[in-house]
């Protein structure tokens, strides 16, 4: 699990609302969860995700569970070297 790899126990996490992450809270009693607001709480993220899904929608045509996660690769390797345009394909 991406906690477990990647956070340690003593840290303050704030996630939203999904009820996924409740039974984490006695393994990271500084996890803190707070409703999404209608995206006002988390906005950076709600903006990613949608600039996602557009991204998504008008690259590819069709779109397969199974490679999802390339996808996802491909659009925060394009996003993590926007300003980098000369050399994006290096």
């Amino acid at each position: 699990m991406i906690f477990d790899t990647h956070i340690k126990e003593d840290p303050f996490v704030v996630s939203d609302g999904w009820s996924g992450y409740k039974p984490l809270k006695g393994e990271f009693p500084n996890l803190t969860q707070r409703l999404s607001n209608n995206g006002e709480n988390f906005k950076m993220l709600h903006i990613q995700i949608r600039n996602f899904k557009n991204w998504l929608r008008g690259m590819h045509s069709y779109c397969n569970k199974e490679y999802l996660q390339k996808y996802i690769n491909e659009y925060f390797f394009r996003f993590n070297r926007r300003n980098h345009r000369v050399s994006i394909l290096d």
